[in-house]
């Protein structure tokens, strides 16, 4: 998990009860509540609604005037230093809100990117290896709550695949020992919507990750399925769009 969500992910820890499309729809939300609100108290409104109406009315005039160069150079110059100054707006606004925004996406990214491996299913860890290895240099240790269900072949590869199952919720750590030094990976068991980080990056070993088979979370949009960051995304460009209207922001 990431700092952010490691420190701040207690706040909505009970956010992990709802169903996956409530939970990213609350998200995206609360993200645009963020946004929305810091503008409106950050940014003079008056100002941003001037702004804005007057890039309108340039580009209006750039259509009538689409022939007259010189005009056209005119207009183009008037509204690169009106989108200027709209974007010092939206970057004293991105200084504001960068951090809270970061705090959603890291609880997001680490709690509903993966569905979570429960009770007395199997699952698999992938080792991956810069070099080829054979099976019988490792040795895989074991709680005592997990059984080896499958072994990969005694054959040089750079991928091994072992299955395990577990019969009990937990949190765990199954120990894989290569070459004098022993690698661990952290597994959570259970059937609610919690997971440990599936991919573990090693430096300084022939042994380069170890991947556990969680499945991708998809959220249900109709007839679509997509991932949190673009379920996310929709949401947040629909309910922007309504607050936006709501509280008169520009």
């Amino acid at each position: 998990m990431g700092f952010f969500d490691t420190t701040f992910g207690f706040l909505f820890n009970w956010t992990l009860a709802l169903h996956p499309t409530l939970a990213v729809l609350f998200f995206a939300t609360l993200g645009a509540l963020i946004i929305i609100i810091t503008s409106k108290l950050v940014l003079d409104q008056k100002e941003m609604k001037s702004l804005r109406d007057h890039q309108k009315e340039l580009q209006k005039e750039m259509k009538l005037y689409r022939n007259d160069v010189k005009k056209i150079n005119e207009l183009n110059k008037e509204l690169m230093a009106t989108s200027s100054k709209m974007f010092k707006h939206s970057f004293k606004l991105n200084i504001y809100t960068l951090i809270p925004i970061i705090i959603l996406f890291s609880f997001l990214s680490s709690n509903f990117a993966y569905y979570p491996l429960e009770p007395n299913s199997s699952f698999n860890a992938t080792l991956t290896f810069n070099e080829e290895v054979m099976p019988s240099e490792l040795e895989v240790i074991l709680p005592k709550e997990f059984e080896l269900i499958s072994t990969p072949e005694e054959n040089l590869s750079r991928l091994l695949i072992y299955g395990f199952k577990a019969s009990d919720s937990g949190e765990y750590n199954i120990t894989f020992k290569y070459k004098e030094r022993t690698f661990e990976k952290d597994v959570i068991i259970t059937s609610n919507q919690k997971y440990a980080p599936v991919i573990k990056n090693i430096v300084e070993s022939n042994l380069k990750s170890i991947t556990l088979s969680n499945e991708k979370m998809k959220i249900d949009l109709f007839l679509f399925k997509l991932n949190w960051i673009w379920a996310y995304i929709l949401f947040s460009l629909i309910v922007n769009s309504i607050l936006r209207k709501l509280f008169k922001v520009y």
